[in-house]
């Protein structure tokens, strides 16, 4: 049996009507004791239907007499402290709509109303099934099944999925480029790893700025190699082309042993899969912006490169004007003669120190 709440009840159906009574702190409280006996007086309720005029109800409320009400009073029942319940069957002789239901209780000599709601509905909804992406849908075969002959088939359980959404690979890709190690995984297997990393590419994307062939390739290549990590470290399978199931098989500079990576080698494999898997990652996050092996900095930074009063200093051919002697002999790097921010500075010609060498003289 279906049970209604007071989202919506179909005309005919049963609705589980309950409420609550607290006190002004927020504790659950019962309505006043009777003087007889020393059970609650249970508060009580009146059903409006959906065409009844708003105020013609508060109005009623008001007098307490309720004399629109197409059902009540009704008495509820004690689920616990300060916590009731009714049970109401929608009669079919009224219109759908927005119906009340008035709640009435005494509490501390003082009789309190509420008109709460719930919805009535008198037609159905027809919901046409739909299957969705990214879904697997599993098909269970009874061993009741049999054929003519009497022969029953056993338990059995078959599956199939529905396209992976994102899925910027795809699984004869990944064959492509690892080979032979991972035969032993079915494609369904393979989508859905290519699945999950088209999803991880997707959460590290950056802003594109005029990259959109540039993302798309390297989102490919960032779920290649993610996926191929995820992969090559699945367990080995059993009496599949090259392995052994208990045993141990090497192709190439891999070797498995119970599909566990066991030689250096190998992990000289993996590091060169996580190598290129960090690179793509790095150019998606900077929205295709970048090639592999790129940072994000900039290719050079100098204090106060663009200062105006910033002495152009560098390997240059002194002037012949100022050294007399065949040019060229020297490269050094000198400064050029200027006023910078109030002060001379230039360079005298070349003289002969007490040693004998040349220097040069820089005076401020």
């Amino acid at each position: 049996m279906a049970e209604y709440s007071r989202g919506s009840v179909l005309e005919g159906e049963v609705i589980d009507l309950r409420v609550v009574f607290l006190d002004s702190a927020g504790n659950l409280v019962d309505p006043d004791f009777s003087n007889i006996g020393a059970s609650s007086v249970l508060p009580v309720l009146y059903i409006y239907e959906g065409s009844t005029d708003s105020e013609v109800m508060a109005e009623e409320m008001e007098a307490e007499i309720y004399t629109s009400a197409i059902a009540g009073p009704l008495s509820s029942s004690r689920l616990s402290l300060g916590y009731f319940r009714y049970q109401y069957t929608v009669p079919t002789s009224y219109d759908a709509g927005i119906w009340h239901d008035v709640w009435v209780a005494t509490i501390n000599g003082v009789t309190y109303q509420e008109a709460l709601t719930f919805t009535v509905q008198d037609y159905v909804d027809l919901d046409p099934q739909s299957i969705s992406q990214n879904t697997m849908i599993v098909i269970e075969l009874s061993d009741d099944i049999a054929d003519e002959d009497g022969n029953h088939l056993e338990d059995t359980s078959l599956f199939y999925t529905t396209t992976y959404n994102p899925m910027y690979a795809s699984p004869d890709m990944l064959r492509a480029e690892i080979g032979p190690w991972i035969d032993y995984i079915p494609n369904d297997t393979l989508a859905l790893m290519i699945h999950w990393s088209s999803k991880e590419a997707e959460f590290i994307q950056g802003p594109i700025q005029e990259s959109w062939g540039n993302i798309r390739l390297a989102r490919t290549k960032f779920v290649i190699y993610d996926a191929a990590l995820r992969s090559i470290q699945q367990p080995g399978g059993g009496n599949v082309a090259g392995f052994t199931s208990g045993g141990r098989k090497q192709l190439g500079d891999l070797m498995i042993q119970k599909g566990e990576v066991v030689t250096a080698a190998s992990a000289d494999t993996i590091s060169w899969l996580s190598e290129q898997r960090n690179a793509w990652w790095r150019v998606v996050n900077a929205g295709g912006n970048i090639v592999p092996g790129q940072g994000f900095a900039p290719t050079f930074a100098v204090k106060g490169i663009y200062d105006p009063d910033r002495p152009q200093i560098g390997r240059r051919w002194e002037d012949p004007r100022d050294f007399h002697f065949a040019i060229p002999t020297v490269n050094r790097k000198v400064t050029r003669a200027g006023r910078l921010r109030g002060r001379w500075n230039y360079v005298q010609p070349h003289r002969r120190g007490s040693s004998g060498t040349s220097t040069d003289v820089l005076n401020d």
